[in-house]
């Protein structure tokens, strides 16, 4: 499941990483990897923020 799971994320960056670079260049593999972790970072960063997007502020 994991396996499936970082092929789909894998060729997910494929696709925004073939907006950028052509996919025959040399070091697309490195440049695909490099947008894997941005967009693991970004999930991350949208995951942290969410409790506070609804959190509930009380005011006295």
């Amino acid at each position: 499941m994991l396996y499936s799971i970082s092929e789909k994320i894998l060729d997910c960056a494929g696709y925004v990483a073939a907006f950028f670079i052509s996919p025959d260049a040399i070091n697309f593999n490195f440049i695909q990897l490099g947008v894997v972790l941005l967009m693991l970072i970004a999930i991350a960063l949208v995951c942290w923020f969410i409790p506070f997007i609804f959190r509930h502020h009380n005011i006295r």
